[in-house]
């Protein structure tokens, strides 16, 4: 039994109270001794018990990651004070798997794609496990409201949603088939003696059956923030600029007004971009192209500050322990939130709980409202029938016991939901190789919570890291005061700038700040002590003296404030001239765009582990995406030679930028060096959102040319980047901002001034589709401007004008790769748009506000639009792009050895595939990946699949070809006359077949092959250069439902077509997709991290809001082009990035069609989707 914790005093000098007690978890009693009495259920679970399933990613109980079950209850274990637990059944992921084998909810969760990083799979098993405890037939909205608290950045949900269906059509024919044998024994054990049939009664439902097809578009949910005065200045380069006022926005695609009693239904067929309903169908006609509509001020706007709508009354709470952190109705920024209301199913025990980011019944509602609500009912959606909610659940055949194989996906296809005539249905995929769509290599113990991340490492002795940051943007420092952090009992290292030999002359980021901080967060000092509190407490107690200076945090000031670096403020210039600068089209429209601070926000923070190595070296254990890279900036900066840094990749939770920088890495090696013991340093989420770069913030001004047909001329842009405080990759980011500033059109004449350049405000860096999203969303807004002034179709313009193989870039490149832009469009147009929701209290909820909400469903407008971008592949400008690979054949198996880190994109998986469709079998081991194996370069921009995987084929046909070789001399023929296929060798003719396992019996083969793609140059003074290796496309059409009274928006769904050039695993394309697609999203609608005079809002993710399951539309893909590049690894290309660039110019354009009012940044706010 577990016993109650029994209290310890301070020890002297220590002021720390402990506890011993015992936990019982997952059927088993643990003791704790000698806890800190403060100490969460989490820390202790995962530092003191082991238990490392549960992840730690936000210590806010937001993010979902930490979810365990105290007395049948769901909760954030990161908000649970252990010592309250001692009297509580505790089941954590570990538990739900028996004997090591993973659970139907895991098993599910890994067959369906669900987990790519892998970092927010343990949380999502255990909420989608209590899901299925609590409701045995969830509907569409129960499973998104029960998994609106798990935060997921790699997926875009709808797999984890598809998880939850497949177990409960598991569990239901279980149940069936158990009834039916039943019955069967009966029958043949006689009838009974009493032969009254007793009234009929429904069988109890199997614990998670989902009754429906989850296949509903979701409620999209904005915050709504204020717009500081000059965040969307408009600024010049050379001559005068026609006035942004007098700008036509665009007004196509917008519907009429949606009659009060709900959507009635419509044809398909007459759904039509531009044209609207007419009264005999339920709406109003709609303004057509041309008509006048407000123009866009581009005067800073503040949004007036409102009380939140009222909410119903939440279920009593239990009162031990207290909840640690305010309610929502209480955040700053925001005038309105999600609706909460109680559930209704009774609670099982008075243990505390979490109350996750939505409660399980609760209806999603809108971003702000700046008016009364105007129904005061309950929001609570209508019960449901009894009827529906006690049907038996549908006979299914009884699934395959396990162990299981590897089944071809766990959930439909995106492509299989559109409706194809038969004879065009894909082949079926292979079993595996090239083309198929296994399970990923590393999918199950992701999903069993054992897969290793650096936040999860233990060594003997252990010390704990934690860095004191500046409080202020801008400021010199006059003097630094360690002695009151060396004398806190069990400090052992403190370190500043002065602990770090000289630095490279050509550094421009210090590791510690030693004279001058130039950005809020900047680290100064850092301290190494036996336990994360203390490490904490004695950063906070380094006293700093600081000489306050005056922040620069406006990108148009830099060119003439003081200069903030010994490098100066200007990061870049990049003029482009291409073709006549003089001329001038017969139809001129121009727009002023502004982009966002967008946050990587990974769900795992920042972690790592570094040992101190015998010969004066460090050992580093990181999530890291560059190795190599990683360990030759950390030695430099140590002043080590490179042999004696040794860094090894862990697992990486969540990259779509760059992980760790440079300054936690040294900072951490220093530590350990000092210290003489191991330091583990994992960022709390304030720290996280301080140590990393984001989205370069962009100001776009843009002139389009065009004659009167609608082709564009020519092309005017200024890009001004906001760099941040320290250079990094501004000057990539802005070579392709300006390269793609044209979009994939046709343009003969262009004239671009772009620049980044240095402030106080937080550093910039590489995130994906970094560059071309900016100029993306400015460039597309730019063609709905013009087809508005041409009264011409949106997709029709841009069919007009786009890009083929063989045409040129604004840079002068020709595009040698295919660039299918016009069967991307005809791909969109082909497929219907989705169905309005209809008048039906079950799926009210799909209106924005949901039901009972503040929204009136007569002020729903419905918008289409369209967006197509680019982005480039590999590096470019002259980045030398290298990888090297070694495969080992042994048996039946092979190892793979690269260095190409998987940060969730699944090289390891494509890794194997490569290898079993070259060589022929079936077993494939991917090694981990350390600093002590040849060069693969960086994760980033889909290199990995061209560069590494081109490595990899190259070796595994070496290795053939020393396979084959003996075999083609004895059979007197040569080695191309020999194949392997399905596990076996065979000759042309036939007479030859051997299986591949027989012939390597008692061999060892091996070769090593590198792969290095053709090379580029930087741009010329006038942006002119072959600059890339290739480049990838996407269409991409949104449909949005906007409240124009409260300015709530809902992206109903989202249609994809992408040139892929081959998809050699479409299974795994598609969930990259996906997953783009919910970045694109968030970019358009919620994510930015806003600054006041260089200090960002709310370092959260209460304050800085992720998209949840309640905020990914529908996805669906019309259509993957795949027209090979011939120069690329396979053909294929990188898949990940450009979704993410299209999405939020897509929606955008939905929004501005919805609305009929311009829409020139990102993210929307809800005052610039307010008609009236």
């Amino acid at each position: 039994m577990a016993t109650e914790p029994t209290m310890h005093p301070a020890q002297p000098g220590d002021g720390r109270p402990t506890a011993s007690y015992t936990l019982r978890v997952n059927g088993f009693e643990r003791p704790v001794t000698d806890a800190w009495i403060g100490e969460s259920l989490l820390h202790v679970l995962r530092e003191r018990l082991g238990l490392a399933g549960a992840k730690n990613g936000c210590e806010q109980g937001e993010c979902g990651a930490c979810s365990v079950q105290v007395d049948g209850q769901l909760v954030a274990g990161c908000l649970v004070p252990a010592a309250l637990a001692a009297d509580s059944e505790i089941a954590t992921v570990e538990g739900l798997s028996a004997g090591g084998a993973a659970s139907d909810v895991q098993q599910a969760l890994a067959d369906s794609g669900a987990v790519q990083c892998g970092y927010c799979t343990p949380g999502m098993a255990m909420a989608v496990h209590d899901l299925l405890q609590r409701n045995h037939r969830p509907s569409e909205m129960e499973a998104r409201q029960a998994l609106c608290g798990n935060l997921c950045r790699c997926t875009g949900y709808r797999s984890a949603l598809a998880a939850v269906q497949t177990v409960a059509d598991q569990r239901a024919a279980l149940l069936v088939e158990a009834e039916a044998t039943a019955e069967a024994a009966d029958e043949a054990s006689g009838p009974p003696a009493d032969t009254t049939e007793p009234a009929a009664q429904e069988p109890p439902a199997p614990e998670g059956a989902v009754a429906q097809a989850l296949d509903l578009p979701v409620y999209q949910d904005a915050w709504s923030g204020t717009a500081a005065a000059g965040e969307v200045p408009i600024f010049e380069a050379d001559g005068d600029w026609i006035a942004a006022e007098e700008a036509v926005p665009t007004t196509a695609g917008g519907l009429g007004t949606i009659p009060a009693q709900g959507y009635p239904g419509y044809d398909t067929a007459g759904y039509a971009p531009g044209t609207g309903y007419d009264a005999a169908s339920g709406y109003e006609p709609t303004p057509v192209h041309g008509t006048a509509v407000p123009t866009f001020d581009t005067t800073p706007r503040r949004a007036p500050r409102t009380s939140p709508p009222p909410r119903t009354a939440p279920p009593p709470r239990r009162s031990t322990p207290p909840r640690p952190r305010a309610p929502r109705t209480t955040r700053p920024r925001r005038t309105a939130s999600r609706t909460r209301t109680a559930a209704t199913r009774p609670r099982r025990s008075t243990r505390p709980t979490r109350t996750p980011r939505c409660p399980t019944r609760a209806p999603p509602t809108t971003r702000s409202a700046t008016r009364p609500p105007r129904r005061t009912a309950s929001r609570r959606p209508p019960p449901r029938s009894t009827a529906r909610s006690t049907r038996p659940p549908p006979a299914r055949p009884r699934p395959a016991p396990r162990p299981r194989p590897p089944p071809p996906r766990g959930r439909p296809r995106m492509t299989d939901q559109l409706d194809r005539p038969a004879e065009s249905a894909p082949a079926p995929a292979p079993a595996h190789g090239l083309g198929s769509s296994p399970l990923r290599t590393d999918a199950l113990p992701k999903a069993l919570g054992i897969y290793p991340y650096a936040a999860d490492l233990w060594a003997e002795g252990l010390l704990w890291g934690a860095v004191l940051r500046s409080p202020h943007p801008h400021a010199r420092i006059v003097a630094i005061d360690t002695s009151a952090a060396l004398a806190i009992p069990g400090v052992h290292a403190v370190v500043t700038a002065a602990d770090l030999p000289a630095q490279p002359t050509e550094a421009d980021r210090p590791v510690l700040a030693a004279e001058v901080v130039r950005h809020h967060g900047e680290p100064v000092a850092a301290v190494a002590a036996d336990h994360p509190d203390t490490a904490r407490l004695a950063a906070a107690s380094i006293l700093v003296e600081y000489q306050l200076l005056e922040p620069l945090t406006d990108p148009e000031q830099a060119f003439n404030g003081p200069a903030l670096h010994p490098n100066g403020n200007l990061l870049r210039h990049l003029p482009l001239r291409h073709g006549d600068q003089e001329l001038v089209g017969e139809v001129v429209v121009e727009g002023l765009y502004q982009v966002g601070r967008q946050d990587p926000a990974p769900i795992g923070t920042e972690a790592g582990l570094a040992v101190p190595r015998p010969d004066g070296g460090v050992e580093l254990h990181l999530s890291s995406t560059d190795p190599h890279g990683d360990r030759d900036r950390v030695a430099a900066r140590l002043g080590l030679e490179p042999d004696r840094v040794r860094l090894v990749v862990t697992g990486v939770p969540g990259a779509s930028a760059d992980r760790e920088e440079l300054s936690f890495q040294v900072t951490l090696a220093l530590l350990a060096l000092r210290s003489g013991r191991p330091v583990k340093m994992v960022l709390t989420r304030e720290e996280s959102f301080q140590a990393h770069s984001g989205r370069h913030p962009a100001l776009l001004r843009y002139r389009h040319h065009a004659d009167a047909q609608g082709t564009l001329v020519k092309v005017e842009a200024q890009i001004l980047l906001d760099g941040g405080a320290y250079a990094d990759v501004s000057a990539e980011v802005l070579g392709a901002a300006t390269a793609f500033a044209a979009g994939p059109y046709v343009c003969p004449n262009v004239s671009v001034d772009a620049w980044a350049v240095r402030t106080n405000n937080p550093p910039a860096g590489r995130m994906r589709g970094e560059g071309a999203l900016q100029s993306c969303f400015a460039h597309e807004s730019q063609m709905d401007l013009l087809a508005a002034r041409l009264g011409l179709d949106p997709l029709e313009i841009r069919r007009r004008n786009a890009m083929t193989t063989g045409d040129s870039l604004p840079t002068g490149q020709a595009v040698t790769c295919p660039a299918p832009v016009g069967p991307l469009l005809e791909a969109l147009d082909e497929v219907p748009l989705p169905a309005l929701p209809l008048d039906d209290p079950d799926t009210a909820w799909l209106l924005p506000g949901g039901p009972g909400g503040a929204g009136d469903p007569a002020a729903v407008r419905r918008g289409i639009g369209y967006a197509v971008g680019m982005v480039h592949m590999l590096g470019a400008e002259g980045a030398d792009e290298v990888s090297t690979a070694t495969v080992r054949v042994s048996g039946d198996h092979a190892t793979v050895i690269c260095a190409a880190v998987d940060a969730g994109q699944g090289f390891a998986t494509l890794a194997r595939q490569i290898v079993q469709s070259v060589l022929g079998v079936s077993e494939v081991y991917v090694a981990p990946v350390d600093s002590d194996q040849t060069i693969a370069g960086p994760s980033a921009r889909g290199r990995h699949t061209w560069v590494s995987g081109g490595a990899v084929e190259k070796a595994a046909l070496m290795v053939r070809h020393q396979l084959l070789q003996p075999i083609a001399a004895d059979f007197g023929m040569s080695v191309e006359l020999l194949s392997i296929a399905e596990g076996k060798i065979t000759s042309y003719d036939g007479v030859l077949g051997m299986p591949v396992g027989e012939a390597l019996e008692g061999k060892e083969l091996w070769a090593t092959a590198q792969c290095r793609p053709h090379p580029t140059e930087p741009l010329d003074e006038a942006g002119q250069g072959d600059a890339f290796v290739s480049i990838a496309f996407c269409a991409m059409r949104a449909v949005v439902d906007v409240d124009i009274e409260l300015g709530a928006v809902r992206v109903v769904d989202v249609t994809v077509a992408q040139d892929v050039g081959r998809a050699l695993n479409p299974g795994q394309i598609e969930d990259r997709i996906e997953a783009a697609v919910a970045h694109g999203v968030g970019a358009a609608l919620l994510e930015d991290l806003r600054t006041t005079a260089g200090v960002p809002h709310d370092l959260s993710l209460t304050g800085y809001r992720l998209p949840t399951s309640l905020d990914t539309p529908e996805v669906r893909i019309a259509k993957l082009v795949e027209e090979r590049d011939v120069v690329a690894t396979f053909g294929a290309k990188a898949v990940s990035a450009v979704p993410a660039v299209v999405a939020p110019a897509a929606v955008a354009a939905a929004v501005r069609a919805a609305t009929n009012l311009p829409v020139g940044r990102l993210p929307i706010l809800a005052q610039d989707a307010v008609v009236g």
